[in-house]
């Protein structure tokens, strides 16, 4: 009877033992489960940043362009003046 009295509770022991392990891996699950969401959506958070970067990359180039064109008509208008300017010059000499 001792035997099967010994028996029975390690058999208890061991049930209570597995019992933990289920527990600890259903655990070990569910953090898993939130980690790869939070890396699902950190992810999704990278790659709207990384797609703002490019559209402010492409305004930066466009402004960019429009300054320097911007630029070239400011050139174009000084060397009028100067032409103007001359001509009004060479006039009111004579």
């Amino acid at each position: 009877m001792h035997r099967s009295e010994e028996s029975s509770r390690v058999i208890e022991e061991m049930t209570i033992g597995i019992q933990r392990i289920a527990e600890a891996s259903s655990e070990v699950s569910e953090q898993t489960n939130h980690v790869s969401t939070r890396m699902s959506i950190g992810n999704q958070d990278i790659n709207e940043l990384s797609n703002q970067i490019l559209q402010v990359k492409d305004v930066m180039l466009q402004t960019s362009s429009r300054i320097k064109n911007l630029d070239e008509q400011a050139n174009e208008i000084v060397n009028i003046v100067h032409v103007i300017t001359g001509i009004a010059e060479q006039t009111c000499y004579h």
